[in-house]
C-alpha cells in the first residue's frame, strides 16, 4: 500500500510539472511559393518537399503532429484526403511504414500504442514521391487517443494546391 502512495505521488507530481512546462515554440517555415500554401493546424501541419508549385508535380508530403498530450499511453492516426494515399515504403518517424499501419486504401494510417511523456511525442508521415492532385483543397485530419491526461486530441489542417 505504501509503495502504491509513493509511485501515485511521482506521477502526480510529475504531472503538475509537465503541465506547467512550455514547449520553445516551432520554428518558422520558410518562404512559401506562391502557387501552393503550406497547411498548418494547432498541432498538425502538412508541407511539401521540395516544395513544387504546379500540379502533379512529384514532390514528399510531410505531415507532421504533436499531439500535445501530458501523459499517457495512446495510438495517433492519420487520415488522408482523396488524391493522398499512404502505401508501404512511405516513412513514419524517419523508419519505413508497413502495411500492417494502412487501412482503407491508403487513406488511414494507423500507428500503435506508445507512452507519451509530456507532450514531447511528435509523429511525422512522410509521403515519399508523390503525384500531386490537382488544384484544390486538401484537408488532412489526425487524432490520438489513449490512456491518461489528455487522452483524446484532434488537429486538422488544409493544403491548398493551386494552378
Amino acid at each position: 500500500m505504501r509503495l502504491r502512495m509513493v509511485w501515485l505521488s511521482v506521477i502526480v507530481g510529475l504531472s503538475w510539472m509537465l503541465v506547467g512546462w512550455t514547449n520553445p515554440p516551432a520554428p518558422a517555415d520558410a518562404e512559401v511559393p506562391s502557387k501552393w500554401q503550406a497547411a498548418q493546424g494547432k498541432a498538425l501541419t502538412v508541407r511539401l518537399e521540395p516544395s513544387k508549385n504546379k500540379q502533379e508535380a512529384v514532390s514528399d508530403v510531410v505531415i507532421t503532429y504533436k499531439p500535445d498530450v501530458v501523459l499517457a499511453y495512446g495510438r495517433a492516426k492519420f487520415h488522408l484526403p482523396k488524391g493522398f494515399s499512404a502505401v508501404a515504403g512511405d516513412l513514419i518517424n524517419g523508419q519505413p511504414l508497413t502495411a500492417d499501419y494502412i487501412q482503407n486504401g491508403g487513406q488511414t494510417v494507423t500507428l500503435p500504442f506508445g507512452v507519451d511523456i509530456g507532450a514531447m511525442r511528435i509523429f511525422e508521415l512522410r509521403l515519399v514521391g508523390k503525384k500531386l492532385p490537382s488544384a484544390g483543397q486538401y484537408k488532412f485530419r489526425a487524432e490520438y487517443w489513449g490512456i491518461g491526461i489528455g487522452i483524446y486530441n484532434t488537429a486538422e489542417a488544409v493544403l491548398e494546391l493551386r494552378n
